[in-house]
């Protein structure tokens, strides 16, 4: 199977099989990570943003992956849906993967996250709530998870993904409207 090299170590996988899906998010054929990416062709996604229990705080993590603007921190976890997976699925998956965490996760939204070239999502927000003193284990794409207070993320957006800026606004739009 092919695979791009990470800095720590790690590998993308560009043969995975992934759904292509239209903007309504209908299936419309299977292609591989390289493919989607390569030629600009929606795809699946997943973020997971998990708050303190007081609802003040977010965990966000620094990625060591290239593909998703290493050193800056992003949503708590996230990824890619594989063809064979449903949105909650892959949220799951993804969060186990990452942090070593499971969390009752709840869907929040379904939107499109294009946000890097050559890169379109329909991405499904997750949110869970964990308490602060929850032990992380980080895998090696994993890098750094810090608490932040949800104000300090918004008023320094030069230190994040565009992907976590968005799916905050959208957190904040859903719940606090």
């Amino acid at each position: 199977m092919r695979s791009i090299p990470l800095s720590n170590g790690r590998h993308i996988k560009l043969d995975e099989k992934l759904y292509v899906v239209n903007k309504q998010d209908k299936v419309i054929g299977k292609s591989t990570y390289d493919k989607v990416h390569k030629d600009s062709l929606r795809h699946r996604t997943v973020h997971i943003l998990l708050f303190n229990k007081e609802k003040t705080k977010l965990l966000i993590t620094q990625r060591s992956n290239i593909v998703t603007s290493a050193g800056k921190f992003t949503t708590s976890a996230g990824g890619h849906l594989r063809a064979d997976e449903n949105y909650k699925q892959a949220a799951i998956r993804e969060l186990n993967e990452e942090l070593h965490l499971k969390v009752d996760l709840i869907a929040i939204k379904k939107y499109q996250n294009d946000t890097r070239l050559n890169n379109k999502e329909n991405t499904t927000l997750f949110i869970g709530y964990i308490r602060e003193d929850t032990i992380i284990v980080l895998n090696k794409e994993v890098q750094n998870a810090v608490w932040l207070p949800i104000k300090d993320v918004k008023n320094n957006t030069e230190n994040y993904t565009k992907s976590l800026l968005n799916a905050l606004n959208i957190y904040e739009f859903n719940i606090f409207k």
